[in-house]
């Protein structure tokens, strides 16, 4: 096995594009869901990132110059959507969070509405960071907005454990928070195609590890495979898909939503997962723990991803490397995994150069 770098001979867009139609490509694509952190990169507070469309666009554009990544993200993340329609959140100097839930009572959903990305919420500034990218760098690097999954979308209107409990006690109430979710995010992914974005979805809430197989097919795969859906019609290419934790028992509900891309970060099931997704999907993901690699040595940040290339490396399908979580917004600068990413594709070079069928 070879251990010299790769030569790049493609732009990250042209590779991204590659990776996503079956053609060849030059190395593995990397996917580093950078939000908060562009905040560190330019040297401004992760609150005046979030509420500053030019700044967000600015801290974009420097992280993907700095880290060499094959794609930059202006939101709306976990929360933009929910926000928009009326949970208020906090921003201290690290991720915001909710702080104050829209529902409390089944009542309070009554008055709310889908939101408009042109007026509600951050929702526009997103959008405008969105515009700002795209003209500065959009001929070198595809744009993703990635966006939360209705199911975790619902539990940011209504609050994790009150939703959760929601699904036992009050079943209705949840669908009805799970259709409002699902139409809230198929009106922004329209705007946000409109503009030239690629769309992902997150629905970490969903997890094996938080709800049983019951109730992701009752309460998240109905609502996902729509929003699915219609993305894919307005686009004309499905988003991607990530969901956290376990998933090993809903592989083949998380399929049949029909997205393009899927992506895990369980490394005990990989080679199981391969075998499952390596011939149904067009391109998947092995997602990478972002507080190992941004502490971690060259050395070892390379040898934890050489563990997952070995694993996946067989899949006749493309595979890209993609952190499961936000980058942290950690202070420091000193980060391993685009640095061992492009030169790791001694483990699967072969494969990845010829494409796949």
């Amino acid at each position: 096995m070879s251990t010299a770098p790769v030569k790049e001979t493609m732009t990250s867009r042209e590779r991204t594009i590659a990776a996503l139609t079956g053609q060849p490509y030059d190395r593995i694509p990397v996917n580093l869901l950078i939000s908060d952190h562009g905040a560190r990169v330019i040297g401004v507070t992760v609150g005046e990132y979030n509420n500053s469309a030019s700044l967000m666009a600015q801290g974009q554009v420097a992280a993907w110059r700095r880290y060499g990544a094959d794609n930059v993200n202006t939101g709306p993340g976990l929360t933009g959507i929910a926000e928009a329609i009326g949970s208020k959140l906090a921003y201290p100097d690290s991720t915001p969070y909710v702080a104050d839930y829209v529902v409390k009572e089944e009542a309070d959903l009554d008055r709310l509405k889908v939101p408009d990305p042109e007026r509600d919420g951050r929702l526009p500034l997103f959008l405008e960071a969105a515009t700002i990218v795209l003209k500065e760098v959009g001929d070198q690097v595809p744009l993703n907005m990635t966006t939360s999954g209705p199911f975790t979308t619902a539990t940011s209107i209504r609050g994790t454990e009150n939703f959760l409990r929601d699904l036992h006690k009050n079943p209705q109430f949840a669908h009805r928070l799970l259709r409002l979710s699902s139409d809230s995010i198929i009106r922004f992914a329209a705007a946000a195609i409109k503009v030239g974005a690629r769309i992902g979805l997150a629905d970490p809430t969903a997890s094996g590890t938080m709800i049983s197989p019951r109730q992701f097919r009752e309460f998240a795969q109905p609502y996902l495979q729509e929003v699915v859906t219609a993305i894919a019609a307005i686009a004309g290419a499905a988003p991607s898909l990530h969901i956290c934790g376990n998933t090993s028992k809903i592989w083949p509900e998380m399929t049949a939503t029909g997205v393009s891309v899927l992506s895990w970060m369980t490394p005990s099931i990989w080679s199981r997962q391969r075998r499952w997704w390596g011939t149904r999907l067009l391109c998947w993901a092995t997602s990478a723990r972002p507080l190992s690699c941004t502490w971690a040595s060259r050395t070892m940040c390379g040898k934890m991803h050489g563990s997952a290339w070995q694993r996946a490396g067989t899949t006749p399908r493309a595979i890209y490397l993609a952190w499961a979580v936000d980058f942290p917004s950690t202070r420091r600068r000193k980060i391993s995994m685009p640095w061992w990413a492009r030169r790791g594709n001694m483990v699967a070079g072969p494969l990845i150069r010829r494409g796949f069928p």
